[in-house]
């Protein structure tokens, strides 16, 4: 029997994998045709806030900033893979609309497990807080947004202040956060449980640490009505549970977007599929005025 079972199952896992590296070539050929040009919005690249390799980020903004409003983005890739790199386009969008950006890079699983994502993006806004007056940032008027597991990152230093007074960051200097796609209630099947080992639900869901405490700051989710990798309910979660607490949220349905489209629609040729850059733009002006 055991061995009609292991005989079963691995077929399974190799099709699964094949699923999951065709999903990341695909992902990469994206990322290739939307990163064209974002350089030219490159201030400086892979500035050190930790002593790991990964613990870099790269900065992005008008070369004439002053004071303006600074953007820490986080990179999603289900906590396992892909990069900084991948959303250059997204750094290059939000500097020319005149806003400083630090694109983070994080260590990742195996090497690392939960919460060592959330520590790293705290870790590297204490070092944007630190540093980003150097290229033009006001380090008192930060927005922390994330795409995907990236979204979940920025979501949980808004929901749990600890992560950011760990850190050393003044929770006054974070304005706003701005998720989108991200997993924010989920259920941890076979590929996430090792990521999140040893760690209760109620610990790393930010929609249930949001329905337990709440959050001070404001929130704008964003999130596609099509995407089937990360269903459009984690959003609803989230926001129905900082809204138990009179929290400021806004969440914005992508009707005809899925996963990669949400983030995507950055890009001036892709505005037309979904209202993020709109509803991020505005958002921004909003809470760093």
């Amino acid at each position: 029997l055991c061995q009609l079972v292991a005989k079963t199952v691995q077929p399974v896992r190799e099709k699964r994998q094949v699923i999951v590296r065709l999903r990341q070539w695909l992902v990469n050929m994206i990322a290739t045709l939307l990163n064209r040009g974002a350089d030219g919005w490159l201030l400086a690249s892979n500035q050190s806030y930790g002593s790991d390799k990964l613990q870099n980020l790269d900065i992005y903004g008008p070369v004439d900033a002053r004071q303006a409003a600074v953007v820490v983005l986080v990179h999603g890739g289900s906590w396992q893979h892909a990069s900084k790199n991948q959303i250059s386009f997204a750094a290059a969008a939000l500097a020319k609309a005149g806003y400083v950006v630090a694109s983070i890079e994080y260590r990742i699983y195996p090497a690392v497990r939960y919460p060592a994502f959330v520590e790293d993006a705290a870790a590297a806004t204490r070092w944007v807080h630190d540093h980003i007056a150097e290229f033009g940032g006001d380090p008192n008027r930060l927005v922390l947004m994330g795409h995907s597991s990236g979204a979940h990152t920025v979501a949980m230093l808004g929901v749990n202040p600890h992560f950011l007074q760990a850190a050393g960051v003044a929770q006054s200097s974070i304005r706003g956060i701005i998720g989108l796609a991200g997993p924010y209630d989920f259920n941890a099947g076979p590929s996430f449980q090792p990521i999140f080992k040893g760690t209760s639900p109620e610990e790393y869901l930010p929609a249930r640490v949001a329905k337990r405490q709440g959050t001070r700051l404001p929130f704008l989710l964003l999130h596609g009505k099509l995407d089937t990798v990360v269903g459009y309910s984690n959003s609803v979660s989230l926001a129905k549970a900082i809204r138990l607490h009179n929290g400021d949220v806004r969440l914005v349905p992508a009707r005809i977007a899925e996963h990669m489209l949400v983030i995507g629609a950055l890009r001036p040729k892709l505005r037309w599929a979904a209202p993020t850059y709109k509803e991020v733009v505005t958002f921004i002006d909003r809470v760093t005025k």
